[in-house]
């Protein structure tokens, strides 16, 4: 029919036959530039070529491609090299050169007919290459195993799709109840933006947020360091056991209340203030009497010492003895006057510190306040007599 109709069976492809040369379908086998325009064509781009045979390799044909650049006007051909199994350029084109030895890289090497002759010929060699062929298998066998379990259950189709599919239904079902959440949060929040998925160092941080939170006011902080300067004991240095707890005087108490316990407490603490100046001046004076009663034994000591020396010497000292005694006497009444002073002072101390502690322990402020008056009369008379 094709001759009847004077076409060939291939049509347009087969337009250049008589002149030996057949229009194919050539896909390019390695990335190359072009040397007309320098752009680069990547590995597998397709070309109609024209392909000839050119010659033979022994009895492999070696044939021919000429195409043309589809970015410029440049003709380019490649040859098939059947010895090196590689392509092979002519002109027009310029390769990228990335090429390897096949035996270091676990490809399958090619034997060519030196070797394929030597093993024909050479018993020896033959048992050679037949060990080094046994060693590769023995290296190469837990990786072949490997690959054997794989294609075992890569075989039934069905169970794996099946298996793909119950774990795409549960993410799905997971990821839709994350939507549900995160369009609530929006939706309350009052937010038009995207949220990105939760991560830990996300929990970490809120986590941290929470437990470092403080949720009182200024006037709740004052309140509380009042409750715990009014819990302190008087006359120890450390803090005693806060029993009063923020949360239940704020709640229990009102507006009035509340302040009258500020102003009470205020009060207390100054008073406390009085309280340790006050124990200040009597440690002072307690040891100022210690120190009159040691220089009174010292003076009494001297006496005695002086006295029994006087009597053993001669009665023309008796005028020397008796102006030393009386120097020492002198010395002594002074120090009685002095030793009375600071036991009036010592005395005066502890009835101030007796009318304050009987301040701080007092409810009310009107109590604190008569009790201030008392002691201020109390001051006065004491510093008249």
């Amino acid at each position: 029919l094709n001759k009847w109709q004077g076409v060939h069976a291939l049509r347009e492809r087969a337009r250049k036959l008589h002149m030996g040369i057949l229009i194919i379908r050539f896909e390019m086998p390695f990335n190359v530039w072009c040397e007309g325009c320098e752009n680069h064509i990547g590995m597998g781009v397709r070309y109609n070529a024209e392909k000839t045979k050119v010659g033979n390799f022994y009895s492999t044909p070696i044939f021919q491609f000429r195409m043309k650049c589809h970015l410029c006007d440049n003709y380019f051909e490649i040859r098939t090299d059947p010895k090196n199994f590689d392509y092979e350029i002519i002109s027009g084109l310029r390769r990228q050169e990335k090429r390897w030895d096949m035996s270091q890289n676990d490809q399958v090497v090619p034997v060519d007919r030196e070797t394929s002759n030597k093993l024909s010929t050479d018993a020896m060699y033959k048992l050679e290459h037949s060990e080094l062929d046994h060693a590769k298998l023995k290296s190469a066998l837990p990786q072949l195993d490997q690959l054997e379990t794989f294609q075992k259950r890569w075989k039934d189709d069905f169970a794996l799709n099946q298996e793909l599919r119950n774990v795409f239904r549960t993410r799905k079902k997971e990821i839709n109840n994350e939507k549900a959440v995160d369009d609530a949060l929006l939706k309350k929040s009052s937010l038009d933006i995207e949220l990105l998925k939760e991560t830990e160092s996300d929990r970490k941080l809120a986590s941290m947020i929470t437990s470092y939170r403080t949720v009182s006011t200024g006037r709740e902080k004052h309140v509380a360091k009042l409750l715990e300067i009014e819990q302190r004991d008087i006359f120890d240095k450390e803090k005693a056991s806060n029993s009063s707890d923020l949360s239940l005087i704020v709640g229990k108490f009102e507006k009035p209340q509340q302040i009258q316990k500020l102003e009470q407490c205020v009060l207390v603490s100054r008073n406390r203030e009085k309280i340790s100046k006050l124990d200040q001046q009597l440690d002072k004076c307690v040891q100022a009497i210690k120190g009159a009663v040691r220089c009174r034994g010292i003076v009494d000591a001297s006496i005695r010492k002086n006295e029994d020396i006087i009597a053993g010497n001669s009665l023309s000292m008796s005028d020397e003895r008796s102006l030393f005694c009386s120097e020492l006497y002198e010395k002594r009444s002074h120090n009685d006057e002095h030793v009375e002073q600071h036991q009036m002072q010592a005395d005066k101390s502890t009835r101030s510190v007796a009318l304050l502690s009987t301040m701080c322990e007092s409810n009310s402020l009107s109590t604190g306040l008569d009790l201030l008056q008392n002691y201020a009369t109390a001051s006065s008379e004491s510093s008249s007599e």
